[in-house]
């Protein structure tokens, strides 16, 4: 699986297949948080809406980030 994909003003097809290959990727952390093969130490998500701007398309931003540690026979390493 590729990891840290970016999609910028790709087409609508690129779009959805970035945005499942993201999901993807975090269906894979979940399953290893519920494995206990990784433990997340720490972890932000947000949602950012600026205040829009005349005559301007405002963006929104979503951010996610995680730290993370592997656990190997019983250990975090």
């Amino acid at each position: 699986m590729k990891q840290g994909t970016v999609v910028n003003k790709g087409t609508k097809q690129d779009t959805l297949d970035w945005l499942q290959e993201t999901i993807d990727m975090f269906s894979r952390y979940k399953a290893e948080v519920e494995a206990d093969e990784i433990i997340i130490t720490s972890g932000d998500a947000s949602v950012t809406s600026p205040v829009p701007e005349v005559d301007i398309m405002t963006a929104k931003y979503v951010s996610v980030s995680f730290d993370y540690v592997e656990v190997r026979n019983g250990e975090t390493s």
